[in-house]
């Protein structure tokens, strides 16, 4: 057996750590398994600042990275990735702990749909501050759930997710720790420092699983997993 190492922070925004999210073997399978879609990463497009609170230039806004689009390309009980991560969020202890915070994070119990992408970056790659929910459907996203899986030993630095208060000001950065989970609202703001990488092997990057949480009516995904 195994057990999650969970932690509440409300400072400067509300979210929830999670260190040892997915069992050792699971977490290796999950690595292999986004090591494997190397070929179908794609360069992630440059957005525009999305936040009415952001009072710096848009530049800041932009993102440098790669990614891959899980939906729809994988089918869910076929992947490695999205069967361990809907057991460790929807059938373990950590929903009762997530349905006794506050603000949005009791949606776990009741959501009815989901949203994947891998992200992988490189030697420079970032992304800026933003947060994210669209306009057009902000029910979709709101929970973010980003889980990082790195190699052991991985060669890269940087690449912290930083999370900040409601006006920008004053942010806590959080290392991208192999087999760690965060989760907060999805529309706060948040960024990706600057990763740095001296040999670009595409296996010694940061990796990280962009998983949204929200409604839209749709249940399937839920069967689709049994």
């Amino acid at each position: 057996l195994y057990s999650m190492n969970i932690s509440y922070r409300d400072m400067p925004i509300p979210h929830v750590l999670i260190d040892d999210f997915l069992p050792d073997k699971a977490a290796k399978k999950c690595l292999e398994e986004f090591i494997s879609y190397e070929p179908y990463y794609i360069d992630a497009a440059v957005n525009e600042c999305q936040c009415d609170d952001c009072q710096e230039s848009a530049k800041i806004c932009q993102r440098d990275n790669k990614i891959f689009y899980l939906d729809g390309k994988v089918k869910p009980n076929k992947s490695d990735i999205i069967k361990s991560v809907h057991h460790a969020l929807f059938k373990t202890p950590l929903t009762n702990f997530l349905a006794e915070l506050g603000g949005l994070f009791p949606i776990i119990q009741t959501c009815t749909t989901t949203e994947s992408i891998l992200s992988r970056y490189g030697k420079c790659d970032f992304y800026g501050v933003h947060t994210d929910q669209m306009s057009e459907k902000p029910q979709t996203r709101l929970l973010t759930v980003v889980f990082y899986v790195n190699k052991e030993n991985a060669k890269f630095t940087g690449g912290d997710l930083n999370l900040y208060d409601k006006k920008g000001a004053s942010y806590i950065s959080i290392k991208p720790r192999h087999n760690r989970c965060v989760i907060f609202e999805s529309r706060r703001l948040h960024s990706v420092s600057s990763v740095g990488l001296n040999e670009e092997l595409f296996d010694e990057g940061r990796f990280s699983l962009n998983f949204w949480i929200g409604f839209d009516g749709n249940l399937r995904w839920r069967d689709e997993l049994g």
